[in-house]
Order: C-alpha cells, then sequence, then structure tokens
C-alpha cells in the first residue's frame, strides 16, 4: 500500500473504532503520546485521550462518523492530513430518541512507526452541530 493510502487508513480507522466502540483499537490509530485537542481543550496521551472517547461513546447509542476529501502532504517519516468529518451520534437510555450531529475538519499530524503510520496530533474544528450534546456521554 502506497503512504498516502495508508495514511487515509489510519485516519478511517478511528471512525470504525468510534463507531464499533472498540476503543482498543485506538492503539491501531495514535501514538501513545498523541496530543488532541476534540474541541474542549488539549488531552495528552493515548490512555487520556482513549478514556475521554470511552466517557463519551460507550454508553450511547450507535454513531457514525463519516470522513472524506482527504488532503495528504507526506515529507519523509512525517505527514499531514486534513478530513472533512461528519458525525452522528443517537441517545440511549434516558436520551433514547435524541441525536446530535456535527459537520466539521480533523487535521492530524501523523509519523511513521515500526507499525505503520500513526496521528501523533489531531486538532478538530467544528462548523456546525445540531441537536443534543447530552446524548454524548450518557
Amino acid at each position: 500500500m502506497d503512504d498516502r493510502s495508508a495514511v487515509i487508513e489510519t485516519v478511517i480507522r478511528y471512525a470504525t473504532a468510534l463507531d464499533a466502540k472498540d476503543f482498543a483499537l485506538l492503539d491501531a490509530v495514535f501514538t501513545a503520546d498523541v496530543t488532541c485537542d476534540l474541541g474542549a481543550g488539549p488531552i495528552e496521551g493515548l490512555d487520556a485521550l482513549r478514556s475521554a472517547l470511552e466517557r463519551m461513546l460507550a454508553g450511547g447509542g450507535p454513531s457514525q462518523h463519516l470522513l472524506g476529501n482527504h488532503v495528504v502532504e507526506i515529507e519523509a517519516d512525517a505527514a499531514r492530513c486534513t478530513s472533512q468529518v461528519r458525525a452522528f451520534a443517537a441517545g440511549a437510555g434516558s436520551a433514547k430518541g435524541r441525536t446530535y450531529e456535527l459537520f466539521g475538519e480533523y487535521r492530524d499530524e501523523l509519523a511513521r512507526t515500526p507499525d505503520g503510520w500513526r496521528i501523533a496530533r489531531r486538532v478538530m474544528r467544528v462548523r456546525h452541530e445540531q441537536g443534543d450534546r447530552e446524548v454524548l456521554g450518557s
């Protein structure tokens, strides 16, 4: 697989992990020392990021993260990838029947590791959101 495709596969693997609620799969997405800002301030390290994502999604209903329009720049063992994201989450439990949706952008910096490309830094920019944020973390 060429580097561009491998970078995109890494970015898409994130969406797969979240929608399957397979938080262990995040090991194949991020470096251990990842820095991530999903809009609520920086999260330092993979363990902290995994915990934050589990709190956000584990108790909710189904979700779908669609990523596209990838712009990839590669320079030796470093890469940048900007992806458009549309994320949808359905509530569960007391939030059943409510939904949350956002449109935004991921700006990722990736590093080539012995295990393949991994995201070392992610910044998310939300352009639009609608619905009830309380379905996250319910």
